[in-house]
């Protein structure tokens, strides 16, 4: 049988590659494509491939394109989507070529899996983001304390007798502007919690 051929050399190839039956079961998947998907042999072997990965999101236009082709004996086409994989926060977008073909009467299907450039830098931009968001989220804190301490000390100066009208306006002053930086802190940690 020939789809052992095929397996050899997906095995020796640097990139994510799997052997497909008529329905689009996988048979075969190499070690890149586990690395890729996150997913040990056991998870792949025997699972509907178009069902299986998310990047096809269940489309039933794309297998039935491919079993079509297999029924045809030949078919190839690009398709672009995502896959999620196990622990991970960002879709992986992917190139994938997939073939149909029959051979010596067998049908087969082969699936080359292909990261599309920008992943790893969208995941360094996001995890970036994240330490970003979270240094903001403790300044926004830092600075609520601060103005807390302000305030109440400033509440106190108000409250306490013997000011002249001068010195107490420019109480009131401090404790007006003090109020419309807490309001801004708040807005900030809105945006943040988004």
């Amino acid at each position: 049988m020939r789809q052992r051929a095929y397996e050899y050399v997906l095995q020796a190839l640097p990139f994510a590659g799997l052997v497909m039956d008529f329905t689009g079961d996988v048979l075969f998947a190499n070690a890149e494509t586990r690395e890729l998907t996150g997913r040990s042999s056991e998870e792949l072997i025997g699972k509907r491939f178009f069902a299986e990965f998310e990047f096809f999101g269940g489309s039933e236009e794309v297998e039935s394109r491919y079993r079509d082709g297999v029924a045809r004996g030949a078919l190839s086409f690009f398709y672009v989507g995502e896959h999620l994989a196990p622990g991970e926060s960002v879709p992986l977008k992917l190139k994938v070529h997939l073939n149909a073909f029959q051979d010596e009467g067998q049908p087969l299907g082969l699936a080359v899996l292909e990261p599309l450039p920008g992943h790893e830098q969208l995941q360094r931009e996001i995890q970036e983001l994240e330490d970003c968001l979270h240094a903001v989220n403790g300044i926004r804190h830092e600075i609520n304390n601060l103005l807390m301490g302000l305030m109440g000390r400033t509440e106190l100066l108000q409250d306490s007798a013997g000011l002249d009208g001068g010195t107490r306006d420019r109480v009131v002053q401090i404790l007006d502007e003090s109020r419309r930086v807490q309001q801004q802190v708040r807005q900030l940690g809105s945006v943040v919690k988004r």
